[in-house]
């Protein structure tokens, strides 16, 4: 993170754009291995996982390009120790289905998706782990877990039905569309850099402005001729519809909860349970 911080713009544009296709590869890799393994659906989504992840690599770096030059290595740090953690990652894989109005919005998303327990049962008499990472982890091992009686019980991985194949990481969708249309090459986030770079996504910045700097980008990309004859029609949509407002200004912390905590949110779950008889 602080080599990168050190660099001259143009050197760290040139060293994003060297890992990219190397990104695109490793997460590509991982969906096709997945689109191969048929009759093993727990084995299926576990690809999947890992294909989000490098993918949202490819996110979180395009995160660095749009940050303004002035606050960029205020949030540089704080963006690269995010490339490295498995909840960031796969809230910026999450984060491509979200459809916030504004920055604010956001990062209240964000902060629900770092929940770490979860309250289930009748009025919430047993405490679970959650938030994505237990998700992920769920599916990719056999485990021994505490409840909060003390108990121990063992885990078997999670799974679902073999009915449909694997689901598509939509983080890599969004990741090729941006390999077509040309954002992912240098001259491409040359591109990217100069038009988002005016702007500040703090928490007042809506979604309107994310589009307009969007439209701006595929225009110019294709005025320079970027954009690849391998371009597909739901590209545009897809860079529309998945590539996230910028969150380079918020925070993504994993909020766990004391026992206390999570004993006082029982008591509240089984008072309303209770109230409503």
């Amino acid at each position: 993170g602080l080599r990168l911080c050190q660099m001259r713009h143009e050197d760290r544009l040139a060293f994003i754009a060297e890992g990219l296709p190397i990104l695109l590869a490793s997460a590509q890799g991982f969906q096709d291995a997945a689109a191969r393994l048929h009759d093993r659906p727990r084995e299926e989504d576990v690809m999947v996982s890992f294909s989000d992840e490098e993918a949202a690599k490819i996110l979180i770096l395009m995160d660095i390009v749009r940050c303004p030059p002035a606050q960029v290595n205020q949030h540089i740090g704080k963006l690269m120790r995010w490339f490295y953690d498995h909840l960031a990652r796969l809230i910026y894989a999450k984060a491509t289905s979200w459809k916030p109005v504004s920055v604010a919005q956001l990062q209240h998303y964000l902060q629900t998706e770092c929940e770490e327990h979860t309250l289930e049962g009748f009025a919430g008499e047993f405490i679970l782990p959650g938030g994505p990472v237990h998700e992920r982890e769920s599916a990719l091992y056999a485990d021994i877990q505490s409840y909060d009686n003390g108990e121990l019980a063992w885990h078997e991985p999670r799974t679902r039905p073999s009915l449909f194949g694997p689901e598509e990481s939509d983080a890599l969708r969004v990741a090729n569309a941006m390999q077509r249309l040309g954002v992912l090459s240098l001259d491409g986030l040359r591109i990217v850099a100069s038009i988002w770079s005016g702007t500040r996504f703090t928490e007042k910045q809506t979604l309107h402005t994310s589009k307009a700097l969007m439209q701006a980008t595929l225009e110019q990309m294709e005025a320079t001729g970027l954009i690849s004859e391998s371009a597909e029609d739901g590209d545009v949509m897809t860079l529309y519809e998945r590539w996230q407002i910028p969150m380079y200004e918020l925070e993504i912390t994993p909020t766990i909860q004391t026992m206390e905590e999570l004993r006082e949110a029982q008591v509240r779950m089984l008072n309303d349970e209770m109230g409503g008889w």
